[in-house]
């Protein structure tokens, strides 16, 4: 198992109150959150654009989200988007 696998591996595990059943992970990332930036430890500013976003990482912030999805922040880290 490489880093990488390690780091999403434990990711999922925090996030187990995931309601896209961590697609994401499979490579099935359409419905991902468009970051709009970092905004500090493992907190991401993400663009509101549909009901996707409704979980219980995403919090409403003026028209955006602050993610705090473990998943989410980790695939970001690796890819930058």
């Amino acid at each position: 198992m490489t880093n990488k696998d390690t780091l999403l591996l434990k990711a999922k595990q925090e996030a187990g109150d995931c309601p896209h059943d961590h697609k994401c992970l499979e490579g099935k990332q359409g419905h991902l959150c468009k970051v709009i930036a970092e905004y500090g430890e493992k907190v991401l500013f993400v663009q509101n654009t549909t009901q996707k976003n409704i979980t219980a990482y995403c919090n409403s912030f003026a028209d955006e989200c602050l993610c705090t999805c473990p998943v989410r922040y980790c695939l970001f880290k690796e890819s930058g988007q």
